[in-house]
């Protein structure tokens, strides 16, 4: 997932979030709020919020029971930070 862009790689979190079974309802909330603020970056490139924040903690979250995830995460972090965000 090396050199994706931001709606690559937010169409590839969307699709590992749905194939999760095993998702908590906190980590059901925190990774529905990060799509959303995300889709918003997309929409709207002013709209930063604390999306790396969001992003760090989400990682924390799920690194343990979730490495794809975690790796999906990391990837929309590194993209976000090359960015400038």
């Amino acid at each position: 997932m090396s050199q994706q862009n931001l709606p690559e790689a937010l169409a590839e979190l969307r699709s590992e979030v749905e194939n999760l079974d095993d998702l908590d309802e906190v980590g059901q909330a925190k990774l529905n709020q990060m799509i959303d603020q995300l889709q918003r970056k997309l929409d709207d490139d002013n709209d930063d919020g604390n999306l790396l924040e969001q992003l760090s903690d989400s990682i924390t979250h799920f690194e343990v029971a979730h490495p794809a995830l975690t790796a999906t995460l990391n990837n929309i972090m590194s993209l976000l930070s090359s960015s400038g965000i």
